[in-house]
């Protein structure tokens, strides 16, 4: 039974490691605004529908890709997971939701 759980949860990380890489590639193929006002107000938009979507247990996912989305137009992306790391609670933290789900800032 033990090897069985085993089995089904590393089947599992395996699928959820190729949702992320389908979306991020989606977004990526998308393109992301170039534009300083785009960006900015695409930055805006993301961190916004991230935080609505994180608020939501069932939809943490899509809350995940709209922090990613935000953090791909940031100018400084590590600063910007250290301004959420001390200002947002850890439970719905953007850092913490990226991280849980897959998604990698870089």
């Amino acid at each position: 039974m033990a090897r069985q759980e085993k089995e089904a949860a590393q089947a599992d990380a395996i699928a959820h490691r190729r949702k992320v890489k389908v979306v991020v590639d989606e977004a990526k193929s998308e393109g992301f605004p170039t534009g300083s006002d785009e960006k900015e107000a695409y930055f805006l938009e993301q961190v916004q529908q991230g935080e609505l979507l994180g608020a939501d247990p069932t939809r943490l996912f899509d809350a995940a890709l709209a922090f990613y989305k935000a953090l791909k137009v940031y100018p400084t992306p590590g600063d910007l997971i250290q301004v959420y790391d001390r200002t947002v609670p850890k439970v719905g933290s953007p850092v913490v939701i990226l991280f849980r789900y897959g998604f990698s800032p870089s």
